[in-house]
């Protein structure tokens, strides 16, 4: 039993890694360890650039909490590396649910910009592997979609 649903999590990870390679405006990745219920952040580095639609003013990102289902809870966080200005943190209250948590913006213009991907535990949390799928994007001061550079990995937890 333990092994199927071991199967089913690493198809759907292979799954979410090809809808990644699709869109570069995606990222899906693990926070935790099986037999762990440690917290764990991930961080990226995400650069912005005019690619014709108009110079980038923000960057905007959610984060949605996917399966298994833990009363553990996955949080987003944007914070400028140029002026230090930091987003609130926004949380996916509801693991698997379709939904994702709010948006969260900073205002940096080309960035570049540092995004935190936080497992946060509850005192309720169960062992495992949290699986997260963040979206992101580069804003014009108007909303237009502008150049959003791949995200690099800084930290893996």
């Amino acid at each position: 039993m333990k092994t199927m649903k071991l199967k089913k999590l690493f198809l759907s990870l292979i799954m979410i890694g090809y809808v990644c390679l699709a869109s570069a405006h995606e990222q899906a990745g693990t926070l935790g360890r099986k037999n762990s219920t440690a917290a764990g952040t991930d961080i990226f580095q995400i650069d912005c650039d005019d690619d014709g639609n108009g110079d980038p003013h923000h960057l905007i990102a959610n984060v949605s909490d996917l399966r298994p289902v833990n009363p553990a809870l996955i949080g987003i966080q944007i914070t400028s590396l140029t002026t230090g200005k930091e987003s609130t943190l926004s949380i996916d209250p509801k693991d698997n649910d379709g939904k994702a948590s709010a948006d969260v913006k900073v205002v940096s213009d080309r960035g570049p910009y540092q995004v935190k991907i936080q497992r946060i535990r509850t005192p309720k949390d169960k062992k495992g592997v949290e699986v997260y799928f963040m979206v992101f994007h580069c804003e014009t001061a108007t909303g237009a979609h502008t150049g959003t550079s791949d995200p690099v990995m800084k930290q893996n937890q």
